[in-house]
């Protein structure tokens, strides 16, 4: 409960990485499949771990949502989509992907 003392005070990020795996910066162009003879989407992975990713894509559906997120290289990963703010959006995979994938995502920049 707020006090008095309490109620103007800024609360600023925890200077903690809470996250079970450190996420890696990315920018390949990935596409997103809505399910069986969908039109899938253009997206950009901005950074990607073995439990997530968050990308930057224009349309895609609302928090909640179940979707594919199929790579360049053909491999697919069931993703729910976590939030969704200005064209941004978090996702979770359904089942952690490979670090291998991960590190290959990594690599191509460099």
């Amino acid at each position: 409960m707020a006090t008095r003392f309490t109620v103007d005070r800024r609360v600023h990020p925890a200077l903690v990485e809470n996250r079970a795996a450190l996420r890696r910066p990315t920018a390949h162009v990935q596409l997103i499949g809505a399910g069986e003879g969908a039109q899938p989407l253009a997206a950009m992975l901005l950074d990607i771990s073995p439990f997530g990713c968050r990308m930057l894509c224009a349309g895609a559906s609302e928090a909640g949502s179940r979707l594919v997120l199929r790579f360049d290289d053909g491999e697919e990963a069931a993703i729910e989509l976590i939030w969704r703010e200005a064209g941004l959006a978090g996702c979770r995979f359904e089942r952690s992907i490979a670090r291998t994938l991960v590190r290959r995502l990594t690599l191509a920049l460099q």
